[in-house]
């Protein structure tokens, strides 16, 4: 699992604004960035546009930007996606290597392959049925909502809470890490909810740091429950 360190966040957010634009079919400052259908391109690369990759076009580079979106239409084979101030929208049965962002949502649509990680840190993060996730899937402010997904590392988060539902498999932990305390807390905190629904299968360890709303399912399958005053909400419809 990788950590979530403010350190990782900020030299993210570094190497993204520092980075020189590389020698790519498409490389702006200021202009969106468009491949089109069916097309090739070695990448793309932008400071303040979007970039826009359609229908079934093969993209063998990096894709980032640092103030726009990035959209994926279906079909699409993509390498690394990235932005910092944007959102991720990646459409039905792309196939990529990894989906991050730090302050945007990142949403993934159905039967989408990411080999390595998806995660953000301001956002939240949603993945459609029938979808795999190589590695972790991971947010710091923002819910994680996957719908029957094959996650092969670990799901964690900190504030946002998680539907994980619909027959999703996660072959690592869930964990829901103890948030950071700043300065005086002068209202009170909500507890984050965590649902894990129908025929869920978490492989590993389900980890609570902080006191969580927790709903399990009664056809859920967990190897193990940790945490300090764990109070579990059994139910047996499709949502609590």
């Amino acid at each position: 699992m990788k950590a979530l360190t403010s350190a990782a966040t900020m030299a993210a957010i570094l190497c993204l604004t520092s980075l020189a634009l590389p020698t790519t079919a498409d490389a702006s400052v200021n202009k969106n960035i468009r491949i089109e259908a069916g097309e090739s391109s070695t990448g793309g690369s932008s400071v303040n546009g979007n970039i826009k990759v359609d229908s079934s076009a093969l993209v063998s580079g990096k894709l980032s930007t640092v103030n726009g979106g990035i959209s994926i239409a279906e079909g699409a084979i993509v390498q690394e996606v990235e932005t910092v101030n944007g959102r991720l929208k990646i459409a039905d049965d792309v196939q990529l290597e990894y989906a991050n962002t730090v302050n945007g949502r990142n949403q993934l649509g159905d039967r989408v392959v990411v080999n390595a990680n998806v995660s953000t840190v301001n956002g939240s993060i949603e993945v459609g049925t029938g979808s795999r996730v190589g590695e972790d899937v991971s947010a710091v402010n923002g819910k994680i909502s996957l719908h029957g997904v094959d996650v092969g590392g670990d799901v964690v988060n900190v504030n946002g809470g998680m539907n994980i539902t619909d027959g999703s498999i996660v072959r690592g932990s869930v964990i829901v890490k103890k948030p950071k305390k700043r300065g005086w807390n002068w209202g009170k905190s909500n507890k984050p909810r965590i649902v894990i629904g129908p025929n869920v299968v978490i492989e590993q360890t389900l980890l609570l740091e902080q006191p969580v709303e927790l709903y399990v399912h009664e056809t859920a399958r967990i190897n193990e429950i940790k945490g300090d005053d764990i109070d579990i909400n059994r139910f047996s419809g499709d949502r609590p």
